[in-house]
């Protein structure tokens, strides 16, 4: 979830733009990475959960 800014994820190849309030899911196995390519700060929240 993103809290400020702006954050741009990548999944698998496609990329996808967050603004502040937005969220998104995806398996944690898939190709990813995280960039802020603004100036502006960004902050967000990244939770892991794995079933047992």
């Amino acid at each position: 979830m993103v809290l400020e800014g702006t954050l741009t994820v990548a999944i698998g190849g496609i990329n996808e733009t967050l603004n502040t309030g937005d969220s998104l899911f995806f398996q944690a196995d898939a190709d990813h990475g995280f960039a802020n390519r603004t100036n502006a700060p960004c902050e967000y929240i990244m939770v892991i959960s794995r079933r047992t």
